[in-house]
C-alpha cells in the first residue's frame, strides 16, 4: 500500500464536521481550535507560550489517542480550552499501560490554563523533558550526555484503532 493510500484513509477516518476542528481557520484568531490555547479562545494575544500549550495538546494526543479538549463543535472546544482540565493521561491510557508520571506532569504543565504557570520557554522544556527521559532510561553515560537526541521508549495508543503500538519517542533536545 503506497503512502497517498494511507493518507487518503486516514483523511476519509473524519467527516467534513471533524475536519473542521483540526483546520486552521483564515481570519479567525483561534486557529486550530482543538490544539489552541486559552488566551487565544479568550480572544487575547498569546506568545510563545501558546505554542507551548499546543505542543502539550500534541504530546497528549500521542500518549492517549485522543485530544484532551474535543466536543461536538468549535465553541465547545473553546470552552472546554478556557475551563475545563483534560482527562488525566493515566485514566485516558487505562488499557494500554500508564507513563511515567513525570511525562504526565510535564502534560499538565504545558496545558496550563494560565501562560505564567506553563513553561516559559521552550529550553525550559527541552531541560524538563531531558530529565524525564534520564529518569526512564537510567543515567546516561557521560559520553552520551551531549547527544541531539535522546530516545524513550512507550507505547502511545494510535488513534484510528486504539490499539497500542510500540515505538520510540524522539525528543529533540537542541
Amino acid at each position: 500500500e503506497d503512502i497517498d493510500s494511507e493518507i487518503m484513509t486516514r483523511v476519509d477516518f473524519f467527516t467534513d464536521d471533524d475536519i473542521d476542528m483540526f483546520v486552521t481557520q483564515e481570519g479567525v484568531p483561534l486557529g486550530t481550535p482543538a490544539s489552541s490555547p486559552p488566551e487565544l479562545a479568550l480572544g487575547l494575544p498569546s506568545d510563545h507560550r501558546g505554542d507551548i500549550f499546543s505542543f502539550g495538546v500534541v504530546v497528549y494526543l500521542m500518549l492517549t489517542g485522543k485530544y484532551p479538549f474535543l466536543a461536538g463543535t468549535k465553541d465547545a472546544v473553546r470552552r472546554m480550552i478556557i475551563h475545563d482540565k483534560p482527562e488525566p493521561i493515566s485514566s485516558a491510557r487505562k488499557a494500554y499501560g500508564d507513563v511515567p508520571s513525570e511525562l504526565s506532569e510535564f502534560v499538565d504543565k504545558a496545558l496550563e490554563k494560565d501562560p505564567d504557570n506553563r513553561f516559559q520557554s521552550a529550553a525550559e522544556m527541552r531541560d524538563q523533558l531531558r530529565q524525564i527521559f534520564e529518569l526512564m532510561n537510567g543515567e546516561i553515560s557521560a559520553e552520551h550526555k551531549d547527544d541531539a537526541v535522546l530516545m524513550a521508549p512507550v507505547s502511545p495508543v494510535h488513534a484510528e484503532t486504539r490499539s497500542p503500538r510500540k515505538t520510540l519517542v524522539f525528543a529533540s533536545l537542541l
